[in-house]
């Protein structure tokens, strides 16, 4: 949905990716954190060339950045400020039970947050059909 809107006002997309800078796996003591997040680091960014390939592709200008930080809202909102974003398109990643409620959902927090034009996506169920799901909202 992102790139059909960037498509249609011929913007730019700047895909976003997250990695937690502590783990939240036990590693063993012979794994350095900081192996991990370079090895995480370097995974999300083959990741997200295959997106910038795609979106290329479909004649959508995108670019990219992998950040590193525990407070996945705030770095985003960092990348907001510093490449000067004019609309979010995030989606939820359907997590349920007790970690959306005692810490929140990244989406909500993002809209609630958010000084630019948002838009919110919930993942769909594997139950719903392509053809009774959910319109876009706007916030």
């Amino acid at each position: 949905m992102a790139a059909d809107l960037a498509k249609h006002f011929r913007a730019e997309l700047h895909l976003v990716n997250v990695i937690p800078y502590f783990p939240t796996t036990t590693l063993p003591d012979l794994i350095p954190e900081t192996e991990y997040i370079q090895e995480a680091r370097t995974y999300a960014a083959q990741q997200l060339a295959k997106c910038h390939a795609a979106l290329t592709a479909r004649g959508v200008k995108a670019r990219s950045s992998v950040e590193v930080g525990n407070d996945v809202a705030g770095s985003i909102m960092e990348v907001i400020e510093r490449e000067q974003v004019d609309m979010v398109v995030i989606s939820t990643h359907g997590i349920l039970g007790w970690h959306p409620l005692v810490f929140g959902s990244i989406a909500e927090k993002m809209l609630s947050w958010c000084n630019v034009h948002s838009c919110y996506f919930a993942q769909l169920s594997h139950r719903v059909s392509e053809r009774n799901r959910p319109e876009l909202l706007l916030c």
